[in-house]
């Protein structure tokens, strides 16, 4: 299955969105970093949720190691924000845990934290929203800035 992201900017709250699902790579990462970069709306202040909840990851160690230098060249790692990575699987807490260590390890500014559920990132997150109101906001196409679908080749 192809890989796919989609990004939401939410500038009244101060945060950024990032949706994946299908097979999950690498370039998959790199590229959204390098799709938000680029973007006008981006706010690199704005807090993040990384919501990989209808992934498929295949992220190895080494992968890691590169996501973790692609964040450092290009500025990202002495930024103040939190950042929720929201996940369902096993395997979304390994990588999502390898990410937060390296980072950690990397003297990142961000404050990561792991979550299964939307009500825990609400709340850590200080978001006026409720948990169906995330669901309802990530379910509608309409609301992307902007949406990525690649092949894992």
């Amino acid at each position: 299955m192809k890989g796919k992201y989609r990004v939401i900017f939410c500038s009244d709250v101060k945060l950024t969105i990032e949706l994946f699902e299908g097979d999950i790579y690498l370039k998959h990462l790199l590229q959204l970093l390098d799709d938000q970069l680029a973007h006008k709306a981006y706010d690199r202040s704005f807090n993040v949720i990384t919501d990989v909840r209808a992934a498929r990851l295949h992220i190895t160690a080494v992968d890691m190691d590169q996501l973790i230098r692609y964040i450092a060249e290009n500025g990202l790692m002495n930024i103040k924000k939190k950042v929720a990575l929201l996940t369902k699987e096993p395997n979304h807490v390994v990588a999502s845990t390898l990410f937060s260590l390296n980072m950690k390890d990397s003297n990142a500014e961000h404050l990561i934290n792991i979550y299964s559920t939307v009500d825990a990132v609400m709340d850590w997150m200080h978001l006026p929203w409720a948990p169906e109101d995330y669901t309802r906001l990530v379910s509608n196409p309409a609301a992307s800035v902007y949406e990525e679908v690649r092949s894992e080749e």
